[in-house]
């Protein structure tokens, strides 16, 4: 159950100034967060990083120990993020940049949480703003980004296949508007489809990294590394999937569509924890030897 810190604080009027502009706010930037909602619960791909950074919330609320009371005080901070907020969604209007209108959402949502929690939890919950923000982008660019990965991912898929002597060939066929890419691989014939663009396992990954990194306070220089890191290891993996799914879709003819599922889930699970992985091994490189 939630309770106030200090209950003397909605007796001010600044309490419930700050309450109207909150809720004003909230229903300027309510469109942006429908329509995040709506793509989440349409695409498979955002379905991934959208796990991994509630997971994420849990961890750093839990690593943190953070009580869920309230706290609704108002400071410079809060005020200055109000500001810019607005601000952003002025720009946003202006300049018709569609860019710039996920900007006021992560600046509401970080008002939010210093208002309602405290400066204490808004520091804490920093990298998963950051994350949320990179999210976002994610899910904006990810219409613009399925061609040139799918074509990607069975470029590579088939010259790794191709290492390993197997005959394979790529192919696009144009049928009622819709424009497929076809892999085949010795007598059998694979369609590369949305699913296999490996988009999932690269966003999931470039989130975990982001939040791995700011979490466990690395230097951001190691954010170079970390995130090209990630996605090398999502686009390995990725390759990895499709390689598998084609030697084993001749054994799983009547349960084809749950060996796929199997091998997407581990795939993701691999990428994921290869990527953890090396945020860890660069957080230990930073700390000084103990003599």
């Amino acid at each position: 159950m939630l309770t106030i810190r200090d209950k003397s604080v909605i007796h001010k009027p600044d309490f419930w100034i700050v309450c109207i502009v909150l809720s004003i706010t909230g229903l300027l930037v309510s469109p942006i967060l429908g329509w995040i909602a709506n793509l989440t619960l349409s695409k498979e791909q955002i379905q991934h990083p959208f796990i991994v950074l509630c997971f994420a919330a849990y961890l750093i609320i839990q690593h943190h120990r953070l009580k869920l009371s309230l706290d609704l005080k108002t400071s410079n901070l809060l005020i200055g993020l109000l500001t810019a907020c607005y601000l952003l969604v002025l720009a946003a209007y202006a300049l018709q940049l569609v860019l710039l209108s996920i900007l006021p959402l992560v600046t509401y949502l970080a008002a939010l949480i210093l208002f309602l929690f405290g400066k204490r939890h808004f520091e804490a919950t920093l990298p998963l703003l950051i994350a949320f923000t990179a999210f976002l982008l994610i899910a904006l660019y990810i219409p613009y980004a399925d061609w040139p990965l799918r074509t990607y991912a069975g470029k590579a898929a088939s010259a790794a296949l191709a290492v390993f002597g197997l005959s394979t060939q790529l192919a696009i066929q144009v049928e009622s508007q819709e424009v497929r890419l076809l892999m085949r691989v010795g007598e059998q014939i694979f369609h590369v489809a949305p699913e296999c663009n490996g988009y999932g396992i690269l966003s999931s990954n470039l989130l975990l990294s982001v939040i791995a990194s700011l979490a466990l306070r690395n230097p951001a220089y190691q954010l170079f590394i970390a995130v090209p890191a990630a996605l090398a290891i999502a686009f390995a993996v990725n390759t990895l999937r499709i390689m598998v799914i084609t030697q084993l879709a001749p054994y799983f003819v009547d349960n084809y569509m749950l060996m796929h599922e199997v091998a997407g889930i581990s795939s993701l699970i691999l990428g994921l924890y290869a990527t953890w992985r090396v945020c860890l091994t660069l957080g230990r490189r930073r700390q000084p030897n103990a003599d």
